[in-house]
């Protein structure tokens, strides 16, 4: 059949059927008919197809990228929540920090015993 025939057999435009051509989806060579050059189009194997896949390789392709996209959207969820627990966490930690050097600033000869080591001290 030409471009033309598997256009509206395919419910595609010429164009579409021709760049399927161009990029090997689709079957197809050129033949002179009547003093003219055409393409003569097999469609055979893609009469179920979506740009060269079977309808139901187009359907469990898309129901395994919904899973995936669920997938993904779980683990950004989790990402969000293991981000919070880690700001609330450095903020425990900034509290405990800052409790830690006003403690140690009230112990007695805090510089004889963390300085020992220069003289004259």
């Amino acid at each position: 059949m030409t471009i033309a025939e598997a256009s509206a057999q395919l419910g595609e435009s010429p164009e579409t059927i021709q760049r399927w051509i161009d990029e090997g989806r689709i079957p197809a060579w050129k033949v002179v008919e009547n003093g003219q050059v055409v393409w003569r189009v097999v469609i055979d194997d893609v009469e179920d197809t979506d740009q060269g896949m079977s309808r139901s390789d187009v359907e469990g392709v898309r129901g395994a990228l919904t899973e995936k996209e669920r997938e993904i959207s779980a683990l950004r969820e989790e990402v969000a929540l293991l981000k919070d627990q880690v700001a609330t966490k450095d903020g425990q930690l900034a509290v405990k920090d800052q409790q830690v050097r006003q403690l140690s600033e009230r112990l007695p000869g805090k510089r004889a015993r963390w300085m020992f080591w220069k003289k004259g001290l």
